[in-house]
């Protein structure tokens, strides 16, 4: 639970938010609100497919800095063994922090067609700092770590399309008015409990949300068109829940790592097919036990013939134009018959040593910059 001091924090940033910001969200009407540009948040299978006519669309995702350690793993599991149903290779979603992140792999990924996402230049502490920071200084953080994977790792401002709040500690509304103005397609910081059974689908922001709020402040104004794509929680193995895996009573076995993935699978495989998270971490993927089941967990997946192991953005594309299984090779967005964005070569990856803050930044830019790419300065002009 928060401490009282943190709960008092938010109660006075809520409150100021109703003066500065924009409107209440109203409930939601799905008669009104309609896919591809609205969807109410709920457990309902969009489309109003049946359950054995759509996919079981996997997210892989991981958040905080890309280096070289965590690279290795990240090879690794996405080593090009393991296919989605039309021959594509299963992809991640990386929501990159700049501190001690490598951009030459950064850009390496991209050219993968793995996603990167933004989490922040700073990931700064104390984690209370996220939901009460202004207008001003979420927009640096985020519109500024936005800047640097365009500008020091060569990915396309457009396709940063997620953000994920550091440490999941959403700002409330301050933070969803910036992603809403900086064109940001989804946010994805928001842990839920309440539909477990069945899991809640991702939805957009036009309408009042029927998500429980599990860490304050969560949004309470309307934003159309930006998607929030909720954490469901695990039961682990002691009954307990969790969101990122590293969290949950850890396995003492392959067999146990497989099996904490396999049960809640199934509550989304049996239930709705509301998209099931795997919510990694570079600390998950150097144990050799956590590794080996995971990447078992993933090949027993890819065998199955209706799950899709996609990035976020994908994931929402199907959601936004949902397709049965019988079409579902043809669905463009999953398709990977499209130029990659280039890789970075060796040969042009720099290393940009900033002695006055004892900082590293590999880049395959054509210059390092001056200074080092910061809060309020991302160009390190």
């Amino acid at each position: 639970m928060p401490s009282l001091n943190v709960l008092f924090a938010v109660a006075i940033n809520l409150f100021l938010q109703s003066f500065v910001l924009g409107d209440p969200a109203k409930p939601c009407d799905p008669d009104i609100c309609k896919l591809p540009d609205c969807f109410c948040s709920g457990t309902e299978i969009p489309g109003n497919l049946s359950l054995s006519s759509i996919p079981q669309i996997v997210f892989v995702t991981t958040d905080a800095a890309v280096n070289a350690e965590d690279f290795f793993d990240y090879e690794k599991l996405f080593d090009g063994s393991l296919k989605n149903p039309n021959g594509c290779n299963i992809s991640g979603t990386f929501f990159v922090s700049h501190e001690y992140t490598n951009y030459c792999e950064v850009q390496d990924l991209y050219s993968q067609r793995h996603e990167i996402a933004d989490n922040s230049i700073s990931r700064r502490l104390p984690r209370p700092w996220w939901a009460n920071a202004t207008e001003e200084e979420q927009n640096e953080e985020i519109g500024g770590m936005k800047e640097i994977l365009r500008k020091w790792g060569n990915v396309k401002a457009e396709d940063v399309k997620g953000y994920r709040a550091p440490y999941i500690q959403v700002g409330g509304n301050t933070e969803f008015k910036v992603l809403k103005d900086l064109g940001f397609m989804y946010e994805s910081s928001m842990p839920t409990q309440w539909f477990i059974d069945p899991p809640l689908w991702p939805y957009t922001l036009d309408y009042r949300s029927t998500q429980d709020c599990e860490i304050y402040p969560c949004p309470t104004d309307s934003f159309p068109g930006l998607w929030e794509v909720p954490l469901v929680d695990y039961y682990d193995t002691k009954g307990k829940l969790c969101n990122f895996v590293l969290s949950c009573t850890p396995p003492a076995s392959v067999d146990e790592v497989i099996e904490l993935f396999e049960s809640n699978f199934q509550l989304h495989y049996t239930t709705n097919r509301a998209p099931f998270f795997m919510l990694l971490s570079a600390e998950w993927l150097e144990n050799s036990t956590y590794f080996e089941g995971t990447k078992t967990f993933l090949s027993k997946l890819t065998t199955m013939g209706d799950v899709w192991i996609v990035t976020v953005s994908q994931g929402l594309e199907w959601i936004k134009n949902p397709t049965t299984l019988d079409k579902i090779e043809d669905f463009k967005p999953w398709k990977c018959d499209t130029p990659a964005p280039p890789p970075c070569p060796a040969s042009q990856c720099k290393e940009c040593y900033y002695a006055d803050r004892q900082r590293l930044m590999s880049t395959c830019a054509p210059a390092c910059p001056p200074h080092y790419p910061w809060v309020g300065n991302p160009d390190g002009n």
